[in-house]
């Protein structure tokens, strides 16, 4: 119940870097996330706000470059997806999974600890993962884990999940994306964030920023992948539990070695 989007960008003046914005979506009854903290894991500085229902997180940034996300994975058609997420009850939570590979060293480490989970003990999902020139996707349908070839960044890309079927959003939110990037005059980065702003008046329950009885967009994530740092702002979306410290950004320096790699 999520979307995700990430544009790389070689734009003069200042630095290129990746920029990553994500809307998360969840049930009303969830209790509000908690803003940016500062962690170590491992030896390595992680930048992630937290999810108090697991004590876990959805989006984290470290020190060694890496940017690590999680979505929910809600695969094959359903009229509503409550049922079919009662199949996956009593399983471990996925907010696990990204503290669970944030110590990793490099992108390859990390996908090496993918590979070592056990799919079948949490509900489906998909994990992006990326630094600053290359990326891999992992994707669980709660039995089996697939991890996609290390690649290049690309230019643009998105990715999308819904509890009413992740088949009814992909399509539309898709095209909505590149549209939107294609018919935006000046900056992309402005683009992008119009994008994740964009409501359906029609399709609420499908649009980007998600409205429907039983849920809503929660809060947005922007997170900014520069040679040097990475800079993080998590907003919460709701102004009657925004929690204190919401829209709080955080910067942490990157170890000299990416830096170096990446400049």
């Amino acid at each position: 119940m999520c979307t995700l989007s990430m544009i790389r960008s070689d734009l003069q003046p200042g630095p290129p870097h990746v920029r990553i914005v994500m809307n998360r979506d969840e049930q009303r009854t969830r209790p509000a996330s908690l803003p940016p903290t500062l962690r170590v894991i491992d030896g390595t500085s992680i930048i992630m706000p937290i999810d108090p229902a697991s004590g876990g997180t959805w989006i984290a940034a470290t020190s060694r470059g890496l940017v690590l996300a999680i979505l929910n994975a809600n695969p094959g058609m359903s009229t509503y997806a409550g049922a079919r997420g009662l199949a996956f009850s009593g399983r471990r939570s996925r907010g696990e999974i990204i503290p669970a590979l944030a110590g990793s060293a490099t992108l390859c480490d990390a996908a090496e600890s993918l590979r070592s989970f056990i799919a079948r003990e949490y509900p489906p999902f998909l994990v992006i993962a990326l630094d600053a020139q290359e990326c891999f996707v992992a994707r669980s349908d709660g039995s089996a884990l697939t991890l996609d070839p290390i690649v290049s960044v690309p230019d643009a890309e998105v990715w999308s999940s819904s509890g009413l079927g992740d088949d009814r959003v992909i399509g539309p939110r898709r095209e909505l994306f590149f549209s939107t990037l294609t018919r935006t005059p000046g900056s992309r980065f402005r683009a992008q964030e119009q994008f994740h702003q964009h409501a359906w008046p029609d399709r609420p329950e499908i649009s980007v920023l998600m409205r429907r009885a039983d849920a809503r967009t929660f809060s947005r994530t922007v997170l900014d992948l520069f040679p040097a740092l990475v800079r993080m702002t998590c907003d919460h979306l709701d102004e009657q539990l925004r929690p204190e410290g919401s829209g709080v950004t955080l910067e942490l320096p990157l170890a000299r070695t990416h830096a170096e790699q990446s400049a």
